[in-house]
Protein backbone atom coordinates (compact mmCIF):
# COMPACT_ATOMS: atom_id res chain seq x y z
CA UNK A 1 0.00 0.00 0.00
CA UNK A 2 0.91 3.30 -0.70
CA UNK A 3 0.44 6.50 1.39
CA UNK A 4 1.22 9.30 -0.74
CA UNK A 5 1.80 13.29 0.63
CA UNK A 6 0.96 12.16 3.65
CA UNK A 7 1.85 15.41 5.05
CA UNK A 8 -1.79 16.01 5.05
CA UNK A 9 -3.20 13.16 6.35
CA UNK A 10 -5.35 13.75 9.55
CA UNK A 11 -5.04 12.43 13.05
CA UNK A 12 -8.26 9.95 11.87
CA UNK A 13 -5.99 8.92 8.74
CA UNK A 14 -3.01 8.33 10.88
CA UNK A 15 -4.62 6.31 13.78
CA UNK A 16 -6.11 4.04 10.87
CA UNK A 17 -2.41 3.11 9.94
CA UNK A 18 -1.01 2.84 13.73
CA UNK A 19 -3.73 0.14 13.83
CA UNK A 20 -2.97 -1.81 11.07
CA UNK A 21 0.82 -1.73 12.00
CA UNK A 22 0.06 -2.87 15.82
CA UNK A 23 -1.71 -5.91 14.27
CA UNK A 24 1.26 -6.45 11.74
CA UNK A 25 -1.35 -6.17 8.52
CA UNK A 26 1.25 -4.74 6.48
CA UNK A 27 4.02 -7.71 7.72
CA UNK A 28 1.56 -10.21 6.69
CA UNK A 29 -0.21 -9.06 4.15
CA UNK A 30 2.18 -6.87 2.04
CA UNK A 31 4.65 -3.49 2.36
CA UNK A 32 3.36 -0.33 3.25
CA UNK A 33 5.30 2.80 1.59
CA UNK A 34 4.95 6.31 3.06
CA UNK A 35 5.96 9.30 0.95
CA UNK A 36 6.12 12.78 2.56
CA UNK A 37 7.62 15.78 1.79
CA UNK A 38 9.51 17.11 4.26
CA UNK A 39 9.15 21.12 2.94
CA UNK A 40 7.47 22.23 6.17
CA UNK A 41 6.71 20.95 9.78
CA UNK A 42 4.00 18.90 10.49
CA UNK A 43 3.87 17.48 14.02
CA UNK A 44 1.27 14.96 13.17
CA UNK A 45 3.39 13.13 10.78
CA UNK A 46 6.66 13.56 12.41
CA UNK A 47 4.89 12.43 15.64
CA UNK A 48 3.31 9.12 13.60
CA UNK A 49 6.36 8.40 12.02
CA UNK A 50 8.57 8.51 14.95
CA UNK A 51 6.58 5.96 16.56
CA UNK A 52 6.57 3.68 13.66
CA UNK A 53 10.28 3.51 13.67
CA UNK A 54 10.80 2.76 17.45
CA UNK A 55 7.87 0.37 17.50
CA UNK A 56 8.22 -1.33 13.57
CA UNK A 57 11.10 -2.20 10.81
CA UNK A 58 10.70 1.16 9.29
CA UNK A 59 13.54 2.09 6.46
CA UNK A 60 13.52 5.82 5.81
CA UNK A 61 15.28 7.37 2.99
CA UNK A 62 15.58 10.98 1.45
CA UNK A 63 15.60 11.94 -1.56
CA UNK A 64 16.71 14.86 -3.60
CA UNK A 65 14.48 17.29 -5.74
CA UNK A 66 14.51 16.07 -9.40
CA UNK A 67 16.51 18.52 -11.60
CA UNK A 68 14.39 19.95 -14.75
CA UNK A 69 16.13 17.58 -17.41
CA UNK A 70 15.47 14.60 -15.08
CA UNK A 71 11.93 15.10 -14.31
CA UNK A 72 11.63 15.51 -18.27
CA UNK A 73 13.33 11.92 -18.80
CA UNK A 74 10.78 10.59 -16.68
CA UNK A 75 8.26 12.33 -18.68
CA UNK A 76 9.42 10.69 -21.97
Amino acid sequence: MVLDDAQWCDEGTLSIFKFLMERKFFKENGLFFVSVRDERDNFKIEKFLRNVRDQHNLHQYYLDLLKEEEAAELIR
